[in-house]
């Protein structure tokens, strides 16, 4: 979004970069440009919302900000002030959006300000109302200007403009700031390009993100119109319905299990999203998503993974069945019996009451190299001390994998093909033994592996 002098006065222009180089810069049509001035805006990473300044009649004083959205064909609406929890009767400038839909940062001199433009957030709610806005503080802000505010994805760092130093060069210069605690929403970042056999004319194609825990809409994508390609930035913790459509309404759907292991704030780079979609379901439906563990599977898994290693085992005390185990952080964990490792079970082709077919229970990718298998969760500080808290809750031949990543990883099944492996993840998921399973390819797992 650029901001240019025209005959109309101050305006705002977009250009689009195609992947090799910016467009020529397009003047944004009325009624978001008007013949007030509009000074800054800021595009949705979705391309699907523009928040934008202006001090246009009907405003709270000065410079507001409103929010407009694009309609199902791609159009700008009709734009909204974002109302008095946000704009006062004084200057609210430069609104950056970020990457999660929802952050919004601006600078005001309203508000609690310390003097002049001070940065400010907040954050969209439920209802699309907003949350009160938060002052920075100092070292950010100071009695001088402070503007133009712009976070990193996972809003570890950001950089903005200022003069209040005495080392700046002259004017406003441009800071680079760093913040002491990460912020607790973390995203991944999903590339992808369309699919060609919906459609060759990109510009008609949409890319629909519905969150499925409350069948909530978070991101209404355009791809490249050159190359096809798209970026995605979603919330870790939640599963995704990822539809891809185009303006006949045909459609192709896969869905995407965003975890703490595709957090750019690990991997510093985007997730291909062809290595993470899986295939729909064999009916339309919202899986209803476990909230949390049992209250039984909670209390054995938070006092089995423990910050450090726990390898002696004796039998002169006991545990009672159904309780939390109590530990002292000085002793190790005490156990009735021993615990025996996994065993590798026999092939077996029959089907089970399911209808799935059952090639082994215990991982191991020499058997279906282009099979699936489910991985239960994944440590970073260690590996459990034992296995019991599978065993005790009838899971017999969960295999710990040590990868070259850092993880420990639980992995449980292989089945030779997806909906297999769905129908087991379902009924995991439905017992309240796991907070989320995520299926994976063997072949992935195989090459994660400590050799």
């Amino acid at each position: 979004i650029l901001f240019r002098n025209d005959e109309h006065g101050k305006s705002l222009y977009l250009s689009r970069f195609s992947g090799e180089e910016w467009s020529d810069p397009e003047k944004l049509p009325f009624p978001i440009n008007s013949f007030a001035e509009e000074t800054h805006g800021s595009i949705s990473a979705d391309k699907s919302t523009l928040f934008f300044t202006s001090d246009r009649e009907g405003g709270y004083g000065g410079l507001d900000i409103y929010m407009v959205k694009r309609d199902i064909h791609g159009n700008w609406g009709k734009p909204h002030n974002l109302g008095p929890r946000i704009n006062t009767e004084y200057d609210e400038e430069t609104p950056m959006i970020h990457y999660d839909g929802k952050t919004l940062y601006f600078s005001s001199e309203g508000h609690n300000s310390m003097g002049r433009l001070d940065v400010f957030y907040a954050e969209m709610l439920q209802d699309s109302s907003w949350s009160k806005p938060v002052n920075l503080g100092y070292p950010i802000n100071t009695p001088a200007d402070d503007f133009f505010f712009v976070p990193t994805v996972n809003k570890s760092h950001a950089y903005y403009a200022s003069s209040k130093f005495e080392d700046n060069y002259g004017g406003s210069d441009i800071y680079r700031v760093k913040f002491e605690n990460n912020s607790d929403t973390e995203l991944a970042v999903v590339e992808g390009t369309v699919n060609p056999a919906l459609s060759t004319h990109m510009e008609d194609m949409r890319i629909l993100v519905t969150r499925r825990k409350d069948n909530r809409l978070v991101g209404d994508y355009r791809p490249n119109t050159r190359k096809g390609t798209f970026l995605l930035f979603l919330e870790i913790g939640y599963e995704y319905e990822v539809k891809q459509t185009d303006s006949n309404e045909n459609e192709k759907i896969a869905y995407v299990n965003v975890t703490s292991e595709m957090s750019y704030l690990h991997n510093k780079k985007p997730v291909l999203f062809k290595d993470v979609a899986m295939g729909a379901p064999l009916q339309r439906v919202i899986d209803q998503e476990i909230e949390d563990f049992t209250q039984f599977a909670k209390n054995k898994l938070q006092n089995e993974v423990k910050e450090s290693f726990l390898t002696e085992i004796t039998k002169n005390k006991t545990v009672a069945e159904g309780n939390a185990i109590k530990t002292d952080e000085s002793k190790p964990i005490v156990y009735k019996e021993d615990v025996q490792p996994a065993q590798t079970l026999p092939v077996d082709h029959k089907k089970s009451a399911v209808g799935r077919v059952a090639l082994t229970n215990t991982f191991d990718a020499s058997k279906n190299a282009e099979g699936y298998t489910m991985q239960l969760f994944a440590l970073k500080k260690g590996p459990l001390n034992s296995l019991k808290i599978f065993t005790d809750n009838g899971l017999q031949n969960v295999s710990e994998v040590r990868c070259v990543d850092g993880y420990t990883r639980y992995i449980y099944g292989v089945y030779d093909d997806y909906k297999a492996t769905l129908q087991q993840k379902r009924e995991l998921m439905f017992s309240g033994q796991f907070e989320d399973v995520w299926i994976r390819p063997i072949r992935d797992v195989e090459n994660l592996k400590v050799k």
